[in-house]
């Protein structure tokens, strides 16, 4: 049984640590694919290139480089004065047509997180007790809290994004003084990986004792934390 064991949590670790590479590899797969679905025919059909062998691809490596040539010259043309300008512009226009002004600013948003060198900072690891007093949670810090709730409750309030498990991109964002929140000496990788795995994938160096489940003994009889006499 132990070894068993021992070969499941193998298994875990090593699908944990290949599951982000095989999923960004699909992903890129996915998008190449789009790329020549949806633009690399019409440039192979437009300079006459026969779609069979090596050939198919060469339309589709068009495309790709067209656009990483427009997204340059996009940012080469927002760096400049009338470019911000015009793009500003575009972004108030963006927010007042209906239906798409409740769509575009979360969207943008999260572009700009993503994307842009001056998104919101994600990279200190933090312990906060939550659903209640005693139960510890991973959590992100974000930013600053707004200086409304600063100034109710009279400390600095801390901005946290607490993730779901398995699915650290879904989560829901907190509000929490900087008195109760426990800086972690983790970095956003490893608290990614323990999230994903469940608390299965722990760093070495922060292992509190040898990885597999706890000892029936310090459960108790049924899985139960056992009682103390008074």
């Amino acid at each position: 049984m132990a070894k068993i064991q021992k070969r499941y949590r193998l298994l875990m670790t090593g699908l944990a640590s290949l599951l982000p590479t095989l999923l960004t590899i699909y992903l890129l797969y996915v998008f190449l694919i789009w790329i020549h679905e949806r633009i690399g025919v019409h440039f192979n059909r437009i300079f006459g290139i026969p779609e069979e062998g090596w050939q198919v691809f060469v339309g589709s490596a068009i495309a790709f480089l067209l656009l990483l040539f427009v997204g340059w010259f996009t940012g080469f043309i927002v760096a400049t004065y009338m470019g911000r300008v015009i793009f500003l512009r575009l972004d108030h226009a963006f927010r007042r047509i209906p239906v798409i002004r409740v769509v575009y600013p979360a969207v943008k948003q999260v572009c700009d997180f993503f994307l842009q060198e001056t998104a919101i900072p994600f990279n200190r690891v933090v312990c906060i007790e939550y659903p209640r007093r005693g139960i510890h949670t991973i959590a992100f810090i974000t930013g600053h809290g707004m200086t409304d709730l600063l100034d109710e409750n009279g400390e600095p309030l801390m901005t946290l994004f607490v993730p779901n498990s398995p699915a650290p991109l879904t989560g829901f964002t907190i509000f929490l003084p900087r008195s109760e929140i426990t800086p972690l000496d983790l970095t956003v990788d490893e608290a990614v990986k323990l999230i994903v795995s469940a608390g299965v994938v722990i760093p070495p160096r922060k292992a509190a004792g040898i990885n597999g489940p706890p000892p029936t003994s310090a459960l108790g009889e049924g899985g139960k934390p056992p009682q103390k006499e008074t």
